[in-house]
C-alpha cells in the first residue's frame, strides 16, 4: 500500500497506482498567460519532466493533434485562454497515458465572455460580413465551467496569485485525497480479459453480421489485429476494407512489439470503391465472388451504408468495426441502420480504457464535453434519450416489416420500450397498416423553430446534440460548439410539445424529440466579393454551397443570393417511413419563403436512398464532386430547391452548366479509364441510366426555364479563361472553357498548349503548381493576341462593383 503523503513529483507514483491523469485548471488572462506558463516550466524542468505546450485556439496546431492518430503523450500545458478547438482538444486528451499532468490555462469565469474566441474559425458559421467581428462563446463557456465544477478530482488554481514553487506539494496533497483504487495496464502484445472475451465471441459467433464498437483508447484496433492474424493462420479467405490509415498506423505500432499482429495487411486490403466495383462486376457477370468467408470493415460508419448492404450477402461473416464518440464523429448511427436491415446482429462493445482508468478525472472531463452518454445530460432530459438508446438495440428488420403482424410479434422480446402511450398507438398503427391512425398521430406532432440558443436553453441544446450524434456519423465535437454559440442558424424540431421558450421546457417531464433538422443561413455577399470568390481570389469561411456553386457551377452571382442549407436532418428509427422527414422539409421550405430566402440547399455523400428522398421533395441536382470520399468511395452531391425568381433563374444556369460539365467529363474519361474523374463519370452514368418518375410542382417551372434560358457560359467561355489566366480560378473549374478553346479555336492554339493538354488526357492527373503557373502564362498570351477586346470587357466587368450584367 502506498504511503499517505508524498513530496516533489513522487505523487505521480500514486497516479500510476490508480491509472489517473490529473487535470490542473489554471485561471489566467491572455495577456499574462505566457508569464505564468514560463513560471510553470521552471518548476517542471527543475524536476526533469518533459512536456509539450499546445495552443488550443490554433486551427493548425490542433489539426496536427488530430492527425497524430494512435500516438501517446505524457505531460502537456494547454493554452486555451483565447478559445478551445474542441475536436483537437479531445484528440489530445485521448493521447494522454496514466500519470499524465494536464495543465489547462483558461480565463477566469468573470471575464471569459469578454475575450475574443480565436478558435471560432473551426466552428462559427460566418456570414460574409462577420469575419472580423468579435466572437465569444458564453453558452459553451458556461457548459465547460459547469463540468469542471462537478469533477472533484480536478484541481483549480489562480495562476496570478499561485506560488508555483508550491506546485509539487499542492498536487501531492490533492492526489492523496482521491487516488485509492488500484489499476493495472495491460501488458504489451497481450489482450486484456475484456478484449479476449470479445475476441472469442466474434470467432464463435452464429450471426452473420457482427458489430464491434468502442470509444477511443479501448484497444479496438489492437483487438482487430489479433483477430485478423488468427483468421489468416486458420486459412480463412479474408478481405479488409475501410480506413487504411488507422489500420496501417496501428499495425506499425504492433510490429515494434514483435507480436504476430505485425503483419503486412496490404495483400488483404481493398479500398471501399474497389470492393464496390468488384462486386458489381461479379453481379453483372453472374459469377461467384472470390472472397466468400470474412469481410472486415474498419471505421464502418464512415462507409456508404448502401455499399455495406450490397456487400453483406457475398460473405459468410461480416465484421463491422466503428468508433463511438470519437473526436472525428460518432458511430452510434451505424447501430440504428443495422437494426433496420437485420434482427440477427451480434453486438460487441469494448468499454475498459487501456491507457488509463475508466474513473480517471480527465476521462470524465472528455466524456462530459462530448456528451458521450445520457448521464452527461440534466436529469429532466435523460428520459428523452431513453427511446434513442433503445432504438439502437431494437431488433426489427425495418419499419416496413413492423406493418407485418408476424414480424411485429417477433420483436416483442426486444429491449425496445415505447416512451409514451402515443408511441404505443403509433406502433399499433404500423402493426395493423392503419394509415388513418398514422396520419392522426403525425397531426399531433408539433414543429418548433429555434433560431439560436441562449443560456436558458442549454439543456435543450445538449439533448439536441445528443440526438444528432446518434443519427448522423459526422457530427463532431466542433458541431457542439457551433450548435451552442453559432449564429446564422436555426433548428426545426418535431416533438409532442411546443419548445419555444425556456418556461415551456421547464414544465415538461420529458423532451420527446421525434425528428430534427439543423439549418444554416448562407450567402448575401456583395457584388464585389461575389466576383472575387468566382475569380478564386477570396474564400471566406463557411458558406459551403454558395461558394462551391460560384466556382464549380461557374456562377459568380450565387454568393450574393440568400440561402438556407440543411446541414443535418434526422428522424428516430421508430418514426421513419411515415412521412415525418418530408413534413420537416416542408416546414423548412415554408420558413424560407417567409424569410424571402432565394433557395434551400442540401449536400451529402451520395447514397441512392438519400438521393431519391431529396428528389421526392422537389430538389434538383446541380453539382457532383470530382473526387470520391476516402472512406465511402462515393462523390458528394449538391441539390437545390429554388424559391425566389432569381433563385430559380440561377438554379437553371447551374443545371445548364452541370449538364455541359457532365458532357466534358464523359469526353475526358473515355481515354483515361482510371483517371481523376473515374468516380464522377461512374456516378453520372448510373444517374443517367436511372429513370426517376417523381413529379413536383417545381419541376415544370424549371423545365420551362431550361427550355428558354441557355447558360451564360455558352456566351462567355472566354471570361472563364480570363479568370484562369489573369486571376486564380482553378484548372478544374475552367475545364469546360478549355474544351471550348480546343474545339472552337484549335487552329490558333500554340503547340505547347496542345502538348500540355495531350499529356493531361494521357496521364489523368491534375497539373502541378508550376505547370499551372506555366499554363496561365500560355493562356494569357493567347487571349491577349486573339481575344483582346474580350479581355478589355472582362476587366471592365470585374471592376464594376454595382452589377453582374455582362455587356
Amino acid at each position: 500500500m502506498l504511503g499517505n503523503y508524498v513530496t516533489d513529483f513522487q505523487f505521480l507514483t500514486r497516479l500510476e497506482y490508480s491509472g489517473f491523469r490529473l487535470p490542473i485548471i489554471c485561471h489566467s488572462l491572455p495577456d499574462s498567460v505566457h508569464q505564468h506558463i514560463f513560471a510553470l516550466e521552471k518548476v517542471l524542468m527543475s524536476n526533469n519532466m518533459t512536456y509539450e505546450i499546445i495552443d488550443c485556439s490554433s486551427q493548425l496546431v490542433m489539426q496536427n493533434q488530430i492527425k497524430s492518430l494512435g500516438k501517446e503523450t505524457k505531460h502537456v500545458i494547454v493554452n486555451a485562454t483565447k478559445g478551445i478547438h474542441l475536436k483537437g482538444f479531445l484528440a489530445l486528451i485521448g493521447k494522454l497515458t496514466s500519470t499524465s499532468l494536464f495543465f489547462l490555462f483558461i480565463p477566469p469565469k468573470s471575464v471569459i465572455n469578454t475575450i475574443n474566441d480565436n478558435s471560432a474559425s473551426s466552428w462559427f458559421n460566418f456570414n460574409y460580413h462577420e469575419a472580423d467581428y468579435f466572437i465569444s462563446a458564453p453558452i459553451f463557456n458556461a457548459f465547460l465551467y459547469s463540468i469542471l465544477d462537478k469533477i472533484k478530482a480536478c484541481i483549480q488554481i489562480d495562476a496570478a496569485t499561485f506560488n508555483w514553487n508550491d506546485l509539487p506539494s499542492s498536487l501531492g496533497q490533492h492526489v492523496n485525497n482521491f487516488c485509492h483504487d488500484p489499476f493495472s495496464l495491460p501488458r504489451n502484445g497481450q489482450l486484456t480479459k475484456e478484449q479476449g472475451a470479445i475476441f472469442n465471441a466474434i470467432i464463435n459467433s452464429d450471426e452473420q453480421i457482427i458489430l464491434l464498437s468502442a470509444k477511443r483508447g479501448r484497444g479496438k484496433t489492437f483487438t482487430l489485429h489479433h483477430l485478423i492474424y488468427f483468421l489468416i493462420h486458420q486459412n480463412k479467405r479474408l478481405l479488409l476494407t475501410g480506413n487504411r490509415k488507422s489500420l496501417y498506423q496501428a499495425n506499425e505500432k504492433h510490429k515494434q512489439w514483435h507480436i504476430p499482429n505485425g503483419l503486412d495487411m496490404s495483400e488483404y486490403f481493398l479500398a471501399p470503391e474497389v470492393v464496390d466495383k468488384s462486386i458489381d462486376y461479379h453481379i453483372q457477370n453472374s459469377a461467384n465472388y472470390p472472397y466468400s468467408e470474412w469481410l472486415i470493415i474498419d471505421e464502418a460508419a464512415m462507409i456508404s451504408f448502401s455499399s455495406i448492404k450490397k456487400w453483406i450477402p457475398y460473405f459468410n461473416k461480416v465484421l463491422l468495426v466503428t468508433t463511438l464518440d470519437g473526436y472525428e464523429g460518432s458511430g452510434q448511427a451505424l447501430k440504428v441502420k443495422l437494426a433496420n436491415i437485420s434482427n440477427k446482429i451480434n453486438y460487441q462493445t469494448l468499454n475498459q480504457p487501456i491507457r488509463f482508468s475508466l474513473h480517471c478525472p480527465l476521462n470524465r472531463l472528455s466524456e462530459s464535453l462530448m456528451i458521450a452518454n445520457s448521464s452527461a445530460l440534466p436529469a429532466l432530459f435523460k428520459k428523452a434519450t431513453a427511446q434513442l438508446n433503445a432504438c439502437q438495440k431494437y431488433n426489427a428488420t425495418s419499419l416496413e416489416n413492423l406493418k407485418d403482424n408476424s414480424m411485429f410479434k417477433q420483436s416483442k422480446t426486444s429491449s425496445f420500450q415505447c416512451s409514451s402511450r402515443k408511441d404505443i398507438t403509433l406502433s399499433n398503427a404500423l402493426q395493423n397498416n392503419n394509415n388513418e391512425l398514422i396520419n392522426n398521430h403525425l397531426k399531433k406532432i408539433n414543429f418548433s423553430i429555434i433560431k439560436n440558443f441562449d443560456i436558458h436553453l442549454l439543456s435543450l441544446a445538449q439533448t439536441l446534440y445528443y440526438f444528432f450524434k446518434h443519427i448522423h456519423y459526422q457530427t463532431t465535437p466542433n458541431d457542439l460548439r457551433r450548435l451552442l454559440d453559432g449564429q446564422n442558424q436555426c433548428f426545426f424540431i418535431a416533438s409532442d410539445k411546443t419548445l419555444k421558450s425556456a418556461d415551456a421546457i421547464k414544465n415538461l417531464d420529458v423532451l420527446p424529440i421525434k425528428a430534427a433538422s439543423w439549418v444554416l443561413f448562407e450567402g448575401g455577399a456583395s457584388i464585389d466579393l461575389a466576383k472575387k470568390i468566382w475569380l478564386g481570389e477570396r474564400r471566406p469561411k463557411a458558406n459551403l454551397v454558395a461558394q462551391s456553386l460560384a466556382t464549380h457551377a461557374n456562377n459568380p452571382i450565387f454568393p450574393s443570393l440568400r440561402g438556407m442549407r440543411i446541414s443535418r436532418i434526422g428522424v428516430l428509427p421508430f418514426y421513419r417511413r411515415v412521412g415525418l422527414a418530408s413534413q420537416l422539409v416542408k416546414k423548412i421550405i415554408s420558413e424560407a419563403k417567409q424569410l424571402d430566402i432565394d433557395y434551400v440547399s442540401v449536400s451529402f455523400g451520395f447514397e441512392n436512398e438519400l438521393f431519391e428522398f431529396w428528389l421526392k421533395q422537389g430538389f434538383t441536382l446541380v453539382h457532383i464532386s470530382h473526387r470520391a470520399d476516402a472512406s465511402s468511395g462515393e462523390p458528394s452531391v449538391m441539390m437545390l430547391y429554388p424559391i425566389s425568381s432569381v433563385g430559380i433563374s440561377e438554379t437553371v444556369h447551374c443545371i445548364n452548366y452541370f449538364n455541359a460539365y457532365c458532357d466534358v467529363i464523359k469526353k475526358l474519361t473515355s481515354p483515361t479509364k482510371y483517371g481523376i474523374f473515374t468516380h464522377l463519370s461512374d456516378l453520372i452514368e448510373r444517374l443517367s441510366s436511372n429513370t426517376h418518375t417523381y413529379q413536383h410542382e417545381l419541376n415544370n417551372q424549371l423545365n420551362n426555364e431550361l427550355a428558354n434560358k441557355p447558360t451564360r457560359f455558352e456566351y462567355h467561355p472566354i471570361y472563364c479563361l480570363c479568370a484562369f489566366a489573369f486571376h486564380h480560378k482553378t484548372f478544374l473549374t475552367t475545364l469546360p472553357a478549355f474544351i471550348y478553346l480546343l474545339t472552337e479555336n484549335s487552329l490558333f492554339l500554340p503547340k505547347v498548349f496542345k502538348d500540355f493538354w495531350d499529356q493531361f488526357i494521357e496521364n489523368g492527373e491534375f497539373p502541378t503548381k508550376s505547370q499551372t503557373q506555366q499554363l496561365r502564362k500560355i493562356v494569357g498570351i493567347f487571349l491577349n493576341e486573339y481575344f483582346y477586346n474580350d479581355v478589355i470587357n472582362f476587366n471592365h466587368w470585374i471592376s464594376d462593383s454595382t452589377s453582374f450584367i455582362i455587356e
